[in-house]
């Protein structure tokens, strides 16, 4: 911040601001200027009288230069198409607001759900190992199975060889039994 010494209507101030000191001094001339001609043209007014008097000449000068721009803004045709580009730029934004929004929801079930997956393929993953080793224990106790198929098979074969035997010696106990009573 700069510190500018102004000379307004043979007033010393000093003025502390980020504005260059030619454009101060420039102000402060022009003014300077305007309390002049209120004074010559007020000459029965004393000095603060003129002062109030030039204040409030400038803020009507302001006033009518703000009506006169807000004419000039709603007679450009152009204004219209600004005006309607911004509210159409103010709709974009809300719309790009809630789309980010929106975004952000699906992003979080995205997640969620990329979650979800991970935690479904280790369950996945758990059972493939639970299915793998009851296939082990299938496999297992179907080769056991035919083990006992092959043992009853022999035991069965064995029991009718055995019976064969058992007929066999059965007739021959018959027929020496016949030749000895006769």
């Amino acid at each position: 911040m700069d510190r500018i010494k102004v000379d307004i209507d043979g007033m010393n101030f000093y003025v502390v601001g980020s504005d260059d000191q030619e454009k101060i001094q420039k102000m402060a001339g022009e003014l300077t200027q305007k309390i002049q001609e209120t004074a010559k043209a007020n000459y029965r007014l004393n000095q603060v009288q003129g002062l109030v008097l030039t204040a409030l000449n400038l803020l009507n000068d302001l006033y009518q230069a703000r009506e006169n721009l807000d004419d000039l803004a709603s007679e450009n045709p152009e204004n219209e198409k600004i005006q309607k580009s911004q509210e159409e730029n103010r709709a974009l934004k809300e719309e790009e607001q809630r789309l980010l929004e929106e975004k952000k929801g699906l992003q979080e079930k995205v997640r969620d759900l990329t979650q979800k997956k991970k935690d479904l393929e280790g369950e996945v993953r758990e059972l493939k190992g639970y299915l793998d080793l009851a296939k082990r224990d299938l496999k297992s106790a179907q080769d056991q199975v035919a083990r006992f198929d092959q043992k009853e098979k022999a035991y069965e074969d064995k029991i009718y060889q055995d019976q064969v035997t058992i007929v066999d010696l059965q007739k021959e106990v018959s027929l020496l039994k016949g030749s000895e009573e006769e």
